[in-house]
């Protein structure tokens, strides 16, 4: 068991920037899940070795508190490690540090192992050796991600998925759902210079050609529902604080 925490570093580049050239939500996302696929890759347990037992990862909840947006002249330092690992579900932490070492963000996931020809979950036993890089000394970040409730509807959309929002697992990529409810929200709190928590339960996989309905309530914190045909696929949370 390592006495130090693994860590890993990114450069800001002009594709992660929004219009106030800060690092989008959607980026920050982005970055924490390579960094879990590297670590996870490094380790032995990443998706071409998951790929030999028929098994993949998949995320099921997870909550990111951003401090502090990061900004186009940063370098970024991702300090990743797990600290808890039960039977058929497995904790994740994140640190985010500017190259100053101020603290920018921190995120709290849970992950789980799926059998990829029944869809269902396994055990995480089966991943081989994957609690010998736990680091429970290290403890958790931020709160557990919570089971999140259906909004009031207030505002309905619809998405398509299509080619660019599929992944290597042929299901929609985790950041795309991300992406599809932000695009619904006011310009005037997604430019705003504050604090940020944003929460995510994937209740289920929702495929090419699929139509997904996306439903939220008025005001923030913003809390929003995806449906495709009638079942929820996945709740987000997000407050601006």
């Amino acid at each position: 068991m390592s006495a130090e925490k693994r860590h890993y570093e990114y450069e800001v580049r002009p594709e992660h920037l929004d219009l106030t050239r800060r690092v989008t939500i959607k980026s920050i996302f982005d970055i924490l899940l390579d960094t879990a696929c590297k670590d996870a890759d490094l380790n032995g347990f990443g998706s071409r070795d998951m790929a030999k037992f028929n098994l993949t990862w998949v995320l099921i909840r997870m909550r990111i508190d951003i401090v502090r947006q990061p900004s186009e002249d940063d370098t970024l330092t991702v300090n990743t490690w797990v600290n808890d690992i039960t039977k058929l579900s497995s904790t994740r932490n994140f640190q985010v540090y500017d190259q100053n070492g101020n603290l920018a963000a921190v995120a709290t996931s849970l992950w789980t192992v799926i059998d990829l020809t029944s869809r269902r979950m396994a055990p995480i036993s089966m991943v081989t050796a994957y609690s010998d890089v736990a680091q429970p000394q290290f403890g958790q970040v931020t709160e557990q991600p919570a089971r999140l409730k259906a909004p009031e509807a207030a505002h309905t959309y619809s998405h398509t998925v299509c080619y660019s929002d599929v992944d290597i697992n042929r299901h929609a990529h985790s950041s795309n759902y991300l992406l599809w409810v932000v695009d619904t929200l006011p310009i005037e709190d997604l430019v705003s210079d504050r604090s940020i928590s944003v929460e995510f339960n994937f209740l289920q996989e929702v495929l090419l050609a699929q139509e997904v309905q996306i439903i939220r309530n008025d005001s923030n914190p913003y809390l929003f529902e995806l449906t495709s045909e009638g079942t929820p696929v996945c709740r987000i949370q997000i407050e601006w604080k």
